[in-house]
């Protein structure tokens, strides 16, 4: 089965909140979804010409704010691209692989002293707590739901919290066992 391009997919579903420039899109994915999806520039803009010219979306340029600086182009879902998003947040998803170098360069720990991996496995769990600390940000300001609501990006903000907190006690597991360990190559 071909690979598909599923930027158009991102982009759409934000559209689908509101009508927002390419920037405002990017900007939108790295305070929301950036902990399981990412997109950047290279591949937003080309994207919305496309979507638009597919008559998924529309421009709205807005007007110039002066210093002859050209105006925003603000771009809105259509009704047909409205469509084509919820037909596909519909459908099974595709299966998923993963690839995490810590994980990788572990297996091959081998090669290397101890030491080094130790700080590789501690560089992971500073991470994870970071992630941590940013999903707490965020679900100190996602509005809450109504009573009998779904809150769909708090619901998915629980999955990367949820992800995290198992890296951060398989990076405990994983120092224990290096500390008294006599792996890796000797200095």
């Amino acid at each position: 089965m071909a690979q598909q391009n599923r930027t158009r997919y991102a982009v759409l579903g934000m559209l689908a909140y509101k009508p927002m420039s390419g920037y405002d899109i990017k900007k939108m994915i790295d305070n929301s979804i950036a902990f399981f999806w990412n997109e950047n520039y290279g591949h937003i803009y080309p994207i919305l010409g496309k979507l638009a010219s597919e008559g998924l979306v529309k421009l709205q340029s807005k007007p110039a704010k002066g210093g002859g600086r050209p105006g925003r182009k603000v771009y809105e879902i259509t009704k047909e691209g409205l469509k084509v998003i919820t037909e596909w947040v519909g459908q099974p998803h595709a299966e998923e692989y993963f690839r995490i170098e810590v994980l990788l360069k572990l297996f091959f720990g081998m090669l290397v002293t101890r030491e080094t991996s130790i700080a590789a496995v501690e560089r992971e769990k500073k991470m994870a707590l970071q992630a941590l600390e940013e999903f707490r940000k965020i679900r100190e300001k996602e509005p809450k739901a109504k009573s009998n609501d779904i809150n769909f990006p708090l619901l998915t903000l629980s999955y990367g919290e949820k992800h995290y907190r198992a890296v951060v006690d398989w990076c405990d597991e994983a120092l224990k066992l290096l500390m008294k360990g006599q792996t890796g190559r000797k200095k």
